[in-house]
């Protein structure tokens, strides 16, 4: 029961913050968002510091988080476009398959 409250957690945060990337939300909106956060936060294990930045729990509670707050409080640091944000929905695989294409591996 506990793994499937964690990914239905998880499916709705994807989808009403467009996988993590959409911030800025009605007041109203912002403040259940981060109450979802909360509950996700707490469903969701921990992760190895070596995995953490590549995580849903970093992309859905760490990184969102921060960002909502920080569009809610009018402080666009976060939000600025070409600001440093860490990769995304990059797993080994993933990685491993750019590496490939990238050095004509297809």
């Amino acid at each position: 029961a506990a793994i499937a409250r964690k990914e239905v957690l998880q499916e709705k945060l994807s989808l009403l913050s467009e996988n993590g990337a959409k911030a800025e939300f009605a007041q109203f909106d912002a403040q259940a968002m981060l109450g979802l956060i909360d509950e996700y936060a707490d469903a969701a294990m921990p992760f190895s510091p070596v995995e953490f930045h590549l995580s849903s729990r970093n992309r859905l509670v760490e990184d969102l988080r921060m960002r909502i707050n920080a569009a809610q409080s009018g402080s666009r640091e976060c939000l600025a476009p070409g600001a440093p944000t860490p990769p995304r929905h990059a797993g080994p695989r993933g990685a491993f398959r750019a590496t490939q294409r990238g050095s004509g591996g297809d």
